[in-house]
């Protein structure tokens, strides 16, 4: 022990009973506040990792509709995708069938084409080979005048009698199958040779059929069958169209709604952000001047706490200087006056029986005096220094 330690003049803590007890009180107030503060730390933990808990299922939930969303608009997408290659199969389809139909009626005109042409090759073979007299009938072909003769019996020749003419086989087996039709022709004939008295007799009456009805007969019905096929064509584009039309507005539609949606969500949101940035912002403000106050402040109770300090810091050494001159006249005396024993056992309660023996035996008895000044000095100084600390600590001592 050296001698700064002994007189109270290092940093070593010289506290009362009192201050122990007051320590040990604040220790224990202090440990059940930090007691406390992990006790709510642990409480606050379990209750944010059950909330992590609730999150984990829900975010797994959501991943899982996230998914399912996803999936759902791929079958979307691939529908539409299909539906524009249906729409796409179905004109090319419907525009095969007009070609098809063009092809047809192509066809058809070219069958008409080829039946006329053969008309008119036989009609020419007739011409070159040598024919036989023959009547033909044809029926619902009257033409628009008719023809009568009045020749002599004698004058109808072979040459006349060929104008109307197949081969001569074809018009023998023809003329045997039509006898009938002949005698009646005879009949008309004859009738028709007694009402005209002078004038002449007239063999028969002839009707010339159109070279080209039966063509044109064959073009009707093949127009006809074109019609009826373009009309079937033009119903099945046009219902096709139509449907097309209602897909197409249908899914417009739907579309539509979702975007109306989205928009409505979107418009929920910012709104909801604005209102939560605006509260933010408040906030923040209201924060920075309540900082800023709390700064200030805390800078003037620093520099109030600073000014007490050095004025009690003064106010400690002039007391020092007082007190240890004090203590030394007073201590003089009492030594003086033979009051030695008791002063050995006032330091002995004051600073421990173990320091007293060294103090006594190290130095002289006579130099007691000079020792209890120094130590009724560190005490005071002691004794300032911890109100100083508590001052600063928790405020200014109220008196």
């Amino acid at each position: 022990m050296d001698d700064d330690e002994l007189f109270g003049y290092d940093s070593t803590d010289h506290r009362t009973n009192f201050d122990k007890r007051d320590a040990a009180d604040s220790k224990d107030a202090l440990l059940d506040f930090y007691r406390a503060r992990c006790d709510a730390f642990h409480q606050e933990r379990k209750d944010l990792l059950e909330r992590f808990h609730e999150l984990d299922v829900s975010r797994e939930s959501w991943h899982r509709t996230q998914w399912q969303n996803q999936v759902h608009k791929q079958e979307v997408r691939a529908g539409r995708s299909m539906k524009s290659k249906l729409a796409r199969v179905k004109d090319s389809l419907h525009a095969a069938e007009e070609t098809i139909a063009v092809l047809r009626a192509e066809q058809d005109s070219f069958k008409v084409q080829e039946a006329e042409d053969r008309k008119r090759i036989q009609h020419l073979l007739h011409l070159t080979h040598p024919t036989s007299e023959e009547v033909t009938f044809f029926k619902d072909c009257r033409p628009g005048h008719s023809l009568r003769s009045p020749v002599p019996h004698d004058a109808v020749d072979t040459h006349h009698r060929s104008n109307v003419s197949l081969s001569e086989e074809s018009g023998f087996h023809r003329a045997m199958h039509q006898n009938d039709k002949m005698k009646r022709l005879k009949r008309h004939a004859a009738t028709c040779s007694t009402n005209g008295g002078g004038k002449g007799r007239v063999i028969r009456t002839v009707y010339l059929p159109s070279e080209q009805a039966d063509s044109l007969l064959l073009r009707v019905q093949v127009l006809t069958k074109q019609l009826d096929v373009n009309r079937k064509l033009s119903d099945d584009r046009i219902q096709s169209l139509l449907n097309d039309l209602e897909m197409v507005s249908v899914e417009s539609t739907r579309q539509r709604d979702a975007h109306h949606l989205e928009l409505q969500t979107a418009q929920t949101d910012f709104a909801k952000m604005q209102r939560l940035l605006n509260k933010s912002t408040k906030d923040f403000l209201v924060a920075r001047h309540d900082a800023l106050a709390a700064q200030r402040s805390a800078e003037e109770e620093m520099a109030r706490l600073h000014s007490l300090l050095r004025a009690a810091e003064a106010d400690k050494e002039a007391v020092q200087v007082q007190a240890k001159a004090e203590t030394q006249v007073r201590f003089h005396t009492y030594v003086l006056n033979g009051g030695s024993e008791y002063l050995i056992g006032h330091l002995i309660r004051v600073v421990g029986f173990d320091w007293s023996i060294e103090i006594v035996c190290r130095f002289n008895i006579v130099l007691l005096p000079q020792i209890w000044t120094f130590v009724l000095t560190a005490k005071s100084i002691l004794d300032q220094f911890f109100i100083l600390t508590f001052a600063c600590k928790n405020g200014p001592v109220s008196h």
